[in-house]
């Protein structure tokens, strides 16, 4: 339910980007719970999903400060996604470089 409505209602309707970043934060996270207990194809096409909130994170560089809890939040959610799900610490350091511009 709250899925459907960060799809339709939420995320298109967002004018400034905390908000924006924040249901866009809200749907990646989704995305990280079930690519927790999905396996085989689904996982795949859980974790392809998952770069659709990518966008997230560069609208938080150009447009929110790197101190905003918003920001913060976003960027430990990205890195424990790559790290715990995608096993990927050389990511999680470049994103790290990354949030504190």
């Amino acid at each position: 339910m709250l899925y459907c409505l960060l799809l339709k209602y939420l995320i298109p309707n967002a004018s400034q980007a905390e908000s924006k970043v924040s249901y866009l934060k809200m749907k990646g996270d989704s995305y990280c719970h079930l690519a927790e207990v999905a396996a085989g194809d689904e996982k795949k096409e859980i974790l392809n999903r998952s770069q659709q909130v990518y966008p997230a994170f560069e609208i938080s560089i150009k447009e929110i400060q790197p101190t905003h809890p918003t920001r913060l939040g976003l960027a430990l959610n990205f890195s424990v996604f790559y790290d715990e799900i995608l096993n990927s610490p050389e990511k999680v350091c470049s994103l790290a470089r990354t949030s504190q511009m």
